[in-house]
């Protein structure tokens, strides 16, 4: 580990007269350092809608009566089980009606031919007559299907929702049924600005998995993908529309759920500041800066990410500043840093945590 001859003048200087207050009938010293300056990656969250890659509403083809069999809610069904069937509805005697009415319309029809032979009939009179027999034979088959049974079948692999109708319902065409949810795979939507999307856009690709926050705080223990981005950004709020995409193979999401996208980003060369030396006043965030003649000052920073143990500081202090890391009850704005002694910023952060802790962006 190289130290600065500037570092070696502060320790020297730090060190002189030395003096410790007493505290609890404990030695305080003062202690100091200097910001550290690394690559650091941070996260962002953001709080997201999980829906089903397939979500479908079930419906009824034609009126008629529901039968269910032994379908329950909940059910896993495979693509093309029979889930419903829809038993005829109308009446036996429209079938029958529309039978006499085409029989009728065949008898005119014949004799409007017999009548053309012998020059009693035009040939208009006989293409108005077949047309008449077609309608009626059309009006036959239109009541046949209503007689026959229909089949739904599952269009594809999923979990049967509600059954809101029971066993033996009259059910008009286009009646829900059930939803019908593929939870194989799961999207997560959230918005994102345009900036942050850039800044996601830009990073390497280890960096681009996301991470998925449960309800409960507990981590999705699979990882999530961005696949796919909304065309446009949104005039009225600004944002862009992002889904991640995530293998849900023990079907532990479910539609409809909440949760929070967790997204990385590396801040290169970010310059670090312990938690321990800042202190807020009024909601604005501060640290301790001790100059050139051991004067203590002040000094308001600003935090673009947080870290466990560390903020990502983007405004206010530098990797040439001098620090108040620890004792900071003996520190006051225009005193003296007499008596303090000087930690080289390798040694003051090597115990220091610097994983991801909660982030902007949520």
């Amino acid at each position: 580990m190289r130290i600065s001859r500037t570092d070696l003048c502060l320790m020297a200087v730090f060190a002189l007269g030395a003096c410790h207050s007493k505290k609890g009938g404990h030695a305080e010293v003062m202690i100091l350092t200097r910001p550290l300056q690394q690559d650091t990656t941070v996260s962002r969250e953001y709080g997201c809608q999980i829906n089903s890659c397939k979500n479908i509403k079930v419906t009824a083809p034609k009126r008629g009566y529901l039968k269910t069999g032994d379908l329950k809610e909940g059910q896993h069904v495979n693509a093309g089980d029979v889930m419903f069937r829809i038993e005829p509805g109308a009446s036996r005697m429209a079938l029958n009606r529309a039978q006499a009415e085409a029989q009728v319309a065949k008898l005119a029809f014949e004799n409007t031919e017999r009548r053309l032979k012998s020059h009693d009939a035009t040939d208009q009179e006989l293409s108005l007559a077949k047309a008449a027999w077609h309608d009626k034979l059309a009006l036959v088959k239109m009541a046949q299907s209503d007689e026959e049974v229909s089949t739904i079948k599952a269009p594809f692999s999923g979990l049967v929702g509600r059954l809101p109708l029971p066993e033996g319902s009259l059910v008009d065409q286009g009646s829900a049924l059930t939803m019908l949810t593929d939870n194989s795979e799961m999207l997560a939507f959230f918005n994102v600005s345009d900036m942050e999307y850039r800044e996601y856009a830009a990073q390497p690709e280890q960096n681009k998995q996301v991470t998925l926050v449960l309800a409960n705080g507990r981590i999705f223990n699979q990882p999530g993908r961005i696949n796919s981005i909304e065309a446009k950004v949104d005039e009225q709020s600004g944002m862009t529309l992002l889904h991640a995409d995530f293998a849900n193979p023990t079907g532990l999401l479910r539609n409809g759920e909440s949760g929070i996208v967790r997204m990385w980003k590396t801040i290169k060369h970010a310059v670090l500041v312990p938690k321990k030396a800042m202190f807020e006043k009024r909601n604005h965030r501060y640290v301790f800066v001790v100059g050139k003649d051991q004067v203590i000052r002040q000094r308001e920073i600003k935090v673009s990410a947080e870290l466990e143990d560390l903020f990502v500081v983007s405004e206010g202090v530098s990797t040439d500043d001098t620090i108040v890391l620890a004792g900071l009850g003996q520190a006051k704005d225009g005193s003296k840093a007499e008596g303090a002694e000087f930690e080289a910023p390798e040694k003051a952060f090597a115990h220091l945590k610097l994983t991801v802790g909660a982030a902007g962006g949520r």
